[in-house]
Formats: C-alpha cells, sequence, structure tokens
C-alpha cells in the first residue's frame, strides 16, 4: 500500500513538473476523445484565456462553443488529415473567445494517444496572438500602399473577397489613370506629383464609397465593384469627369489634370482577370482618344484579334511572308507604261491575302513598320535594278510613312542599298503624304532634298486630302503630284467635280509638276483626263497590281491599246 502511496505521489510530482514545463513555455495542455465529447485541461488555460479548467465540464464541445464555428469545421478536418495520415501530427490555429471578451488566437498540436486505436488525443494549446497581430500589422503594410492609403495589388491578388453578406455574381472593375503623368513629376517636381496623388486618391475613395480602391500603378487606381449595372459604371465615369473638369488643388499648387477610364463588367470573379480586362479597356480609350471605354465582348473580341494579328505580324517578317506587286502607271503621251508604284502585300500561309489596310495602320502603331519599311526599300530597289539590268526604263515608287522618317538613318540607308545593287537614283521615285512633311517640315525637307540631289524623284500622294497641301507645293523639293481618286470618281459625272480635277491639272503644270492621276478605272474618266493634259494614270482601267513577273510580262508585251 506504501508502494502504491509513493508511486501516485510520484505520477502526482511528474504531471505538476509537466505542468510547470507547460505553463513556463506559455503552453496549456489538453486530452480528449471527441467520441465520448471528453475533454482535460490543465489549469494553465486560465493564464491562456482567464477561463478555470473545470469551466469546460471537461467537455470538447464546450470548448467549442467559444471557437467560431468554421474554426471548428476547421479543426475537424485537421484531426481527419492527421487521421487518414495526410499530416504528421494533428495542428490547427484558431480564434477563441476570452473570458473578458476578446479575441485569443491559439495554436493546437496533438498527438493520439494510441495511434493504433486512433481514438483519444493529447497535446497542447500556445497563444499566438501577438503573432497574429504581428502578421496583420505587415499584411496591413503589404496591403496598402504607403503614400495614398490605397489597396494594393498584392492585396488584390491575395486577400480580396466578395462581402461575405452579398450575392455576388458579377464584378466591376473602374481603371483612372492620369494622363501624361510624367509631366507632372517634370514640371512641378516629385513631391507635387506625389501630393496630386494623394488628393486623387481621396477624391475618388469619396466619389465611389464601399468600394475597394486599389493603387495598381504609378499613377493608375482600380475601383472594384460588386453586382454592377453598366448604368451604374457609366454614371460612376461621368462623375469622375465632372468632378476632375475644374483645377485640382494639391498642397501650394493647383493644376488641371485630365484622366482615361477602362470600365469592365464580368461574371468571372477573378479579380486578376478584372484587372487585364480594365487595363486593356483603359488602352483602349487612350488609343481612341476617349474619356473613357467600357469593355464588351464585341470590343473585347476585335482587340483580342487585333492582338492575334500583332502576333501574326511579327512572325511574318522572320517567315519571309511579304511580297511586293507592282501597279502600272501609263504615260498618256508615250502611251505605254513607264512607272509602276510598289505596294506591299502579306501571304499568309494560312488566311492567303492580308489586305494592307488590316496590317499597316498596326504595323505603324507597334513600330515594326520600320523593319517592314527596310524590307520594303531593299526588295524594290533589287527588283528595280535587276530590270534595268535586263533593259527596261521603269521608275519605281514607293511609299514612306512619318514613323519612317523617324529614322535619322531612313536616307543613308536608301542612298546604301541603291548603291549595293548599283540602281541608278533617278530609277527610284519616293511617295509621301503631306502628313510626313508637316511633321518636321525644315528637318524633312533638308532629307528630300539631299535624296533628290542624288537624283531620287519625289511624289506627293493623294494631292487634295490634305488642309494646307497648297502651301508645301513650291516649298518641298516635289516631281510629281498623284492626284487623289476622289478627284477622278466623279469627274465624268458631276460638272463641279470636272471643274476642280482641271483646275487641279491646270496649277500644276504651272507650277512644273508632272501629274499621276490614280484610281482611274472607266474609259469616262481616262478620256476626260486625257482632255485636262494628265501625264500619267494608275488605275484597275489599265491594271490591277502585280506580282513582279506579272508585271514584267505586262511591261514587255504592251500593245497600243486603241482610243
Amino acid at each position: 500500500m506504501d508502494q502504491q502511496k509513493k508511486k501516485q505521489k510520484k505520477e502526482e510530482a511528474m504531471l505538476a513538473a509537466y505542468e510547470f514545463v507547460m505553463q513556463s513555455a506559455g503552453l496549456a495542455f489538453w486530452r480528449k476523445n471527441a467520441q465520448q465529447d471528453s475533454l482535460v485541461l490543465s489549469d494553465s488555460v486560465q493564464d491562456l484565456w482567464g477561463y478555470k479548467a473545470d469551466f469546460f465540464e471537461h467537455k470538447l464541445s464546450t470548448l467549442e462553443t467559444i471557437i467560431p464555428p468554421p474554426y471548428v469545421a476547421r479543426m475537424h478536418r485537421a484531426k481527419e488529415d492527421y487521421q487518414q495520415g495526410k499530416t504528421k501530427d494533428y495542428r490547427c490555429d484558431f480564434p477563441i473567445r476570452a473570458q473578458d471578451g476578446t479575441e485569443r488566437w491559439v495554436r493546437s498540436k496533438g498527438l493520439f494517444v494510441d495511434p493504433e486505436k486512433k481514438e483519444e488525443m493529447f497535446g497542447t494549446f500556445l497563444d499566438i496572438s501577438e503573432f497574429k497581430e504581428d502578421e496583420l500589422r505587415l499584411k496591413n503594410w503589404a496591403y496598402h500602399d504607403f503614400l495614398t492609403g490605397a489597396y494594393t495589388l498584392q492585396y488584390l491578388a491575395s486577400a480580396y473577397t466578395f462581402s461575405p453578406d452579398v450575392d455576388c455574381t458579377s464584378c466591376g472593375g473602374l481603371m483612372v489613370n492620369v494622363r501624361d503623368f510624367h509631366r507632372i513629376n517634370d514640371v512641378y517636381g516629385y513631391q507635387s506629383g506625389d501630393d496630386l496623388l494623394v488628393v486623387l486618391a481621396v477624391v475618388l475613395g469619396a466619389l465611389m464609397p464601399g468600394n475597394k480602391l486599389v493603387r495598381v500603378s504609378a499613377d493608375c487606381f482600380l475601383a472594384v465593384f460588386e453586382n454592377p449595372t453598366e448604368m451604374q459604371m457609366t454614371r460612376t465615369a461621368e462623375k469622375i469627369l465632372k468632378r476632375f473638369s475644374s483645377p485640382i488643388r494639391a498642397r501650394d499648387f493647383t493644376m488641371n489634370i485630365e484622366i482615361n477610364m477602362g470600365i469592365i463588367i464580368s461574371e468571372n470573379l477573378d479579380l486578376m482577370n478584372l484587372l487585364k480586362n480594365a487595363e486593356i479597356a483603359l488602352a483602349w480609350a487612350k488609343k481612341s482618344h476617349e474619356h473613357y471605354c467600357i469593355m464588351t465582348k464585341e470590343l473585347l473580341s476585335t482587340i483580342e484579334k487585333r492582338m492575334n494579328l500583332e502576333d501574326e505580324l511579327k512572325k511574318a517578317i522572320g517567315r519571309h511572308e511579304f511580297v511586293m506587286y507592282y501597279q502600272p502607271k501609263v504615260s498618256l503621251r508615250e502611251k505605254k507604261p513607264i512607272a509602276a508604284e510598289a505596294l506591299i502585300r502579306w501571304i499568309h500561309p494560312e488566311v492567303g491575302m492580308v489586305p494592307p489596310l488590316d496590317f499597316i495602320p498596326l504595323a505603324e502603331e507597334t513600330g515594326m513598320i520600320a523593319e517592314i519599311g527596310e524590307f520594303i526599300i531593299w526588295d524594290v530597289i533589287r527588283q528595280t535594278s535587276k530590270w534595268y539590268q535586263e533593259g527596261l526604263d521603269l521608275k519605281i515608287s514607293l511609299n514612306l510613312s512619318v514613323k519612317q522618317f523617324n529614322n535619322p538613318k531612313l536616307v543613308d540607308y536608301i542612298l546604301d542599298t541603291l548603291e549595293q545593287f548599283q540602281l541608278p537614283p533617278e530609277h527610284l521615285s519616293l511617295e509621301l503624304l503631306e502628313s510626313v512633311m508637316v511633321t518636321d517640315f525644315t528637318r524633312i525637307k533638308g532629307e528630300l532634298e539631299r535624296l533628290r540631289s542624288h537624283g531620287c524623284k519625289i511624289e506627293l500622294d493623294d494631292f487634295g486630302t490634305g488642309y494646307s497641301a497648297m502651301s508645301y507645293l513650291t516649298r518641298m523639293p516635289i516631281d510629281f503630284l498623284k492626284v487623289d481618286k476622289s478627284y477622278i470618281d466623279y469627274a465624268d459625272k458631276e460638272e463641279a467635280d470636272r471643274a476642280i480635277l482641271e483646275s487641279i491639272l491646270y496649277m500644276a503644270h504651272r507650277l512644273g509638276f508632272i501629274v499621276v492621276a490614280e484610281g482611274v478605272e472607266t474609259k469616262t474618266q481616262l478620256d476626260v483626263l486625257k482632255e485636262f493634259g494628265c501625264d500619267l494614270i494608275q488605275g484597275y482601267y489599265y491594271s490591277r497590281p502585280l506580282p513582279a513577273e506579272e508585271f514584267h510580262r505586262f511591261v514587255t508585251e504592251w500593245k497600243i491599246p486603241e482610243d
């Protein structure tokens, strides 16, 4: 009997020592059996939560009453994972309501008493409230922009959830961007730029209360809406426009700013996808010179097609899918083709011929026109040199865009390529629009004069469509004047158009230009142009644009047409 008492005292001493160690480490001990709803807790739970151990009546179900239901379910899932061997032990973090009503966070770890039976478990509780507070503080720093107080992209990517009390079936994004914000920094300084962004965030927050405002870049904010309508988004955009139509005051300066907005409504609750489409809508608003753009399925389809076309265009350059076609220019005096306009064609391996109007503007917008333009210059000079060496005396013209003239090495490239293929420069004519001239008049005039001094010819294309073309006729080094097709179309039908066409040809000849009429399609149009003394005819009446071999055959097999 004495031995039994000694053994019991020894066990009690060991338990007391274990309890002391647990308490010193800030831990509480537990032992539970879920099947029997039994729970044994050490006295140290009072230090953690304020409850005495007997408050729980040795029942696991009583403990679960002070734990939020979602976390009770999480505790059971953690036990099941351990029971099924998915984890090496039982562990779960959850909040608990302390006796004083505050929320405390607990980390619970445990093992089965008998791993074979997997019924009774023992383990420890650790108060991790301070750790959770630190974690929350760090998240708050990571999830809020330090300058404006708006949410960050990190928050949008990992922490945003729609309100649990709202049945959210769609979401909306309204992205706001300050146009030319870098100029504000350049003119007023970075501190003033920061002040403006702070004011902008405050104003946007006030205009869109209840909606999360995210700063997605230096000068761009995104507001997220729940279950929005297009009318709601449009009205919000109009409110924002109205507010920023007045000057904005930021600390020590007042200034006017312009903004663009991209709007998207989606049934897909993926917010990163919402961000991407809002950015696309914003870019489209800028491209279209609109204050805002609402992304629709139709517009998104158009943009996706455009992006696919851009991707295919990049591949086309590497795959050599571009070829040059040549449309003859027939001299009415010599009654034969003496020149041609080189026109690029894209032969796609799957869809066939891609119209130039579908890809040339895109090439200019994306900057790919520089590489395509170099190919055109190289291939046209190569082909013209080949014909020249075969005895064909032809002047071939090619088009130069504004973007190409932005390249300071353009003229050198043209002259070097002429020298490479030993083509006399007078066989090359360069066509340009009036818009090229007005871009940088003095510089471009100098470059054209340099080309002309080497023998190249200069042709003004689409004459009559520009608002100030007349003012450049005597100031630019021009040899050929190409009358726009719009003046040809009705010259054989409308007396007013006929009079304008006659005046253009009379003026051009008085100034010493050779006149080319483009888009000539009928015999009556040709007769009018003959009557007015036009020099060169280009159009479907004589020929459509032809591949190089067909053009060569057209020229060499030419027969004087009957009048």
